[in-house]
Formats: structure tokens, sequence, C-alpha cells
């Protein structure tokens, strides 16, 4: 067994599972303009069992829905935290992409961290 891996759970605890909801605010620039896109992130689904997980973002502006769906791997467990990264298609209308993400989830609490890793966004969930 690779050693790295050594010691960390096969699988997450139960509790973890579930849909999780939560806003976040995505600012991007362009030439001498600074703009701020507010988007849902809901239904954030992590099952154990088959190591996937999905989520929907909803922009309220707009009403454009992405879906995104892939599997995760557990990469770490640190203090309080398990840290998983998923690799996750997504899709809206008739654009799709592939992306690495990262899930934070705490052991003890309801709320998880999504990290997008191509931008360094970090936007807090909370469990519906």
């Amino acid at each position: 067994m690779n050693s790295i891996l050594a010691g960390l759970p096969q699988e997450l605890p139960r509790a973890l599972f579930g849909e999780f909801s939560g806003k976040f605010e995505h600012s991007q620039n362009a030439v001498g303009k600074s703009n701020t896109k507010k988007a849902k992130i809901e239904d954030v689904i992590v099952l154990g069992l088959k190591k996937s997980v999905k989520w929907n973002m909803a922009d309220p502006h707009t009403g454009r829905i992405t879906i995104f769906s892939g599997t995760y791997s557990i990469v770490t467990e640190h203090d309080e935290y398990y840290y998983l990264l998923c690799t996750v298609s997504s899709k809206s209308g008739n654009t799709s992409m592939t992306g690495k993400f990262y899930l934070s989830v705490p052991k003890n609490g309801d709320d998880i961290t999504y990290t997008d890793i191509s931008k360094m966004h970090s936007y807090k969930l909370k469990k519906k």
C-alpha cells in the first residue's frame, strides 16, 4: 500500500453523506472593470459506496443551471477535516467541461467547502 495513503479511512463516515447548499460570489475582472457574479450551489450529493459526487449550480440572474457530476477520492485526513479531490464534468446548455475540485468535509459539522482548483475560489456550503 502507498505509504501516503496508509491510515486513511477507506470510506467516509455515513454522517458526511447527504445534500448541501450554499451561495458564492465569483468575481471576474474585465478591462478596467470588476464584475461580481452571484450564484448558488445546491444539491451537492456525496455517495460513499459509489464514490460519486454531483451538484447543481444556478445563476439567479440568468436562470442558467450547470450540472456537475463525477467521482471523488480521499486525498487526506487532517485535523478535523477530510479533503476529497473530485474529478468532475459539467454541462450547461451546449457547454461542457471537465475540471478538478476539492471538497473539504469536517468530521464533526454540517458544512463543506468547495474549491475550484483551477481558479482557487473557495465557497462554504451548509448541510440542508
